[in-house]
């Protein structure tokens, strides 16, 4: 076994240019979700994304934001269907995902420019503490050659937040709210802000200030920092509202749990009870968070949780907009 830092990496194979790389786990649901951002434009993400789809082992699917890809995968070991590129397989692999201690060893392996790809670049990454490479052939990588490497990881969680209610007629923006909340959270040491969505919900709702829209946001958060970043973006939220029916729902963990999901549709459909939205509380990891004497805001704290996996469906409605956004 060849132990490699990602300067000792970068040495032997030059500069690459990750951005990052995050590694948070679920222990409960035994899943991974893997969150990586290149450092160039998204065809490196793009076909990263596509070949570990196709090569199957622990892989349950990805998601595309731009140049960040996210792997979401099972913890263990499985076969990959691994070789040259073709419809049944693929040129790079994720094998396995191991939790050990507060570090994680993820373990990968490419062909061709794609060894270049997971032994050169990725073990260089923002975020990687340590490069395992089983022997030296594995350190002589590209043309058409395989290579395999154990990348060492910092292990994160993933809490989630949804947030409503949080202006009056008289001015305020949720919107801006969330990114003041993003934006202090991130100086927090072990604290790395990943998505912000916002959910487009019942547009002819009698109660809202104008839009109907609610705002999502989600963290990778190191083990035992959890109450701080809760701290800090209620904090925020709380102390800059201007309405007195702020809602801020808390979700900790991997996936969206189907009976939140199916909440956030009912809200873009119908008017949801305050009754519907406190039968969800202690779901699966789910929190409301009391912030004061009105709670009308919970309802869409909970369908921006519900919808944050939707993609455009959260921001679009069964409007004339949807012919002009582009989709795959």
């Amino acid at each position: 076994m060849i132990r490699l830092t990602p300067d000792e990496v970068r040495e032997r194979f030059g500069r690459f240019y990750y951005e990052s790389f995050l590694t948070m786990v679920d222990t409960a649901k035994d899943r991974i979700e893997i969150a990586e951002t290149f450092g160039h434009y998204p065809g490196s993400a793009e076909w990263t994304a596509i070949n570990r789809c196709r090569a199957g082992g622990i892989i349950e699917f990805c998601e595309l934001y731009g140049k960040t890809a996210v792997t979401h995968a099972r913890l263990g070991e499985a076969d990959v269907r691994f070789g040259p590129v073709d419809k049944e397989q693929g040129g790079q692999a994720l094998q396995g995902a191991l939790v050990e201690g507060d570090r994680v060893r993820t373990k990968w392996i490419g062909i061709a420019g794609m060894s270049l790809s997971a032994c050169g670049s990725l073990p260089q990454a923002p975020g990687v503490i340590e490069a395992w490479y089983p022997d030296e052939d594995d350190l002589d990588v590209g043309g058409g050659k395989t290579g395999r490497v154990e990348i060492i990881t910092p292990l994160y969680e993933k809490i989630s937040f949804g947030i409503d209610d949080t202006d009056d007629p008289t001015g305020g923006a949720t919107f801006a709210l969330i990114l003041n909340a993003r934006n202090e959270a991130a100086k927090i040491d072990g604290v790395e802000p990943l998505l912000v969505r916002f959910a487009q919900l019942l547009p002819k709702c009698p109660y809202k200030t104008t839009n109907c829209t609610s705002s999502f946001l989600s963290f990778a958060v190191r083990p035992g920092m959890e109450e701080r970043l809760v701290d800090t973006v209620v904090g925020i939220v709380v102390s800059q509202s201007r309405s007195a029916d702020t809602g801020i729902a808390m979700l900790k963990g991997i996936g969206v749990p189907e009976a939140l999901n199916a909440f956030g549709w009912e809200a873009k459909r119908r008017l949801i009870s305050l009754e519907e939205a406190y039968a969800l509380d202690g779901l699966d990891g789910l929190r409301l968070v009391d912030t004061g004497p009105g709670k009308k805001g919970l309802i869409g704290a909970l369908a921006a949780i519900g919808l944050s996996e939707e993609k455009l469906s959260s921001a679009l409605d069964d409007d004339r907009g949807l012919e002009r956004i582009k989709r795959w």
